[in-house]
């Protein structure tokens, strides 16, 4: 089943943009189970819940290019946050920021990419990592991303921010600690631009919306609530 989000309503002056782009909106797998070692598990039985999250363009070449050359160049005005309010996890070589320079695979500094938050325009996470804040991002809150908070590749002739096989581009990986996020679903909206490469002018999207609601895998209702037992047996 394809985990496709939608393009909301777009502005009257935007719809046949909307309409026609090669920009289709925001796609995710859904979220996954992990352990701060890196191992992965059901959800809903491992400390975090994690989930990646892309922008998602199509083969149609409405807009005159080639789709395989199409490069995602920022996002800008988004509005993201779990539905209850959970605080989003850092665990980064900078103690804490939504920067993906900081997220390098160097547990020994706090480094664990595989566990931590972090936006980013394509690439991967660490110190090669081009993706920078707009000046609406707060990059040190780490716990909710700041509302209008956008952020874009900082070196856009490096086309870091250029479409997989499947046609889309990284945008972020969102992390909450298990415990008490079962339920609770990521909400986003964003707008974005995009070109083709150098020389191919700039285009702008709609605002795209996504949400993913937390489910656990079968079986794990039971762990946690053997888990619940085992807890309330030490405590008698």
């Amino acid at each position: 089943m394809r985990n496709y989000a939608t393009l909301a309503a777009c502005s009257a002056l935007a719809v046949s943009a909307c309409a026609s782009a090669d920009f289709v909106g925001l796609y995710s797998a859904g979220w996954t189970g992990v352990n701060s070692d890196g191992s992965t598990g059901a959800v809903g039985t491992t400390d975090y819940c994690v989930i990646d999250v892309y922008a998602q363009f199509d083969s149609n070449e409405s807009d005159g290019f080639a789709h395989a050359d199409a490069t995602l160049l920022s996002t800008f005005n988004s509005n993201v946050a779990m539905s209850g309010g959970e605080a989003f996890i850092h665990n980064d070589i900078l103690g804490g920021t939504w920067l993906p320079i900081a997220s390098s695979d160097d547990p020994s500094s706090g480094g664990l990419p595989w566990a931590d938050s972090f936006l980013m325009v394509g690439g991967t996470p660490g110190l090669t990592n081009t993706t920078i804040g707009d000046p609406n991002l707060n990059s040190s809150d780490a716990a909710v991303l700041t509302a209008g908070a956008g952020w874009y590749n900082n070196n856009p002739n490096n086309l870091q921010g250029r479409v997989d096989t499947s046609l889309r581009t990284m945008i972020g990986r969102f992390v909450v600690d298990t415990a008490g996020a079962i339920g609770a679903s990521l909400d986003m909206t964003l707008s974005s631009s995009y070109n083709y490469g150098i020389g191919t002018g700039t285009f702008f999207t709609g605002e795209a919306s996504g949400s993913w609601t937390i489910v656990p895998a079968p079986g794990a209702f039971a762990l946690m609530g053997l888990a619940g037992i085992v807890g309330r047996r030490r405590r008698a």
